[in-house]
């Protein structure tokens, strides 16, 4: 489960961290290089953090892409990863 840090004084978010523990790390590091190690006048969260999308968009056209090759060319994903040498 991905969680980010969200600085409300500075308007800015950390990185999403699979851990709650990075997204801590990042928290504590902002407050000490940006608030001199205080807790931010309007304060900060971590927070769970959406999970991007856009992977799981690239594995659908890359599969979509896939059945294209083997419905046009008749060439299947065995012979592709035959001659790539991954079988």
């Amino acid at each position: 489960m991905p969680h980010r840090y969200t600085c409300r004084t500075c308007r800015t978010s950390g990185a999403a961290h699979d851990q709650k523990s990075d997204a801590e790390a990042d928290r504590d590091a902002h407050r000490i290089t940006t608030h001199g190690g205080m807790t931010p006048p309007d304060g900060d969260h971590i927070r769970y953090a959406q999970p991007d999308h856009r992977g799981a968009l690239i594995v659908l056209g890359v599969l979509c892409g896939l059945v294209l090759v083997e419905t046009v060319t008749g060439i299947s994903v065995d012979d592709i990863a035959r001659w790539l040498g991954l079988l």
